[in-house]
């Protein structure tokens, strides 16, 4: 085990699994709708 490891598996120890998933959802949303911006702006 090296220490990034280690660092990220105490970071991921402050977290529950189920507020990963709400703020990658989040994040996966809001990328959408960057993304639908953008494509929007374009035509």
């Amino acid at each position: 085990m090296n220490d990034i490891q280690l660092k990220c598996e105490s970071l991921l120890d402050q977290f529950t699994v189920s507020e990963i998933v709400d703020a990658l959802n989040k994040l996966y949303q809001c990328s959408i709708d960057v993304i639908n911006e953008s494509l929007s702006e374009v035509e």
